[in-house]
């Protein structure tokens, strides 16, 4: 996993395979899924903003752009909404459930 600092506004990441997203009331969870499962990696609770992050991870939007939906969508700022973003998906990237793409 690369240090947070590497990760530039076009950085691009996409959900492995490995995982699968669930509603239950409230929460979204990420349940791993396969060999995840026996790894005993454990089930990750989302909190609304990092649901939308997660949805957003598809390999085609870059870190600025799902800051960008994220900064309009919770009126926070975009450097603000930057730096989250930067942050939860390095560690997303550091527990194996997302990839970086290279465009």
């Amino acid at each position: 996993m690369p240090p947070e600092s590497e990760y530039t506004p076009s950085s691009c990441f996409a959900r492995r395979k490995h995982f699968v997203t669930r509603r239950i009331a409230s929460k979204t969870v990420i349940v791993p899924i396969g060999r995840g499962a026996q790894d005993l990696q454990p089930v990750l609770t989302l909190n609304e903003v990092g649901a939308e992050i997660w949805g957003m991870i598809d390999g085609e939007l870059t870190l600025d752009e799902v800051a960008e939906t994220i900064a309009q969508g919770y009126e926070v700022s975009a450097d603000q909404a930057l730096t989250d973003a930067t942050q939860f998906l390095s560690e997303l990237d550091a527990a194996e459930m997302v990839t970086r793409v290279r465009k």
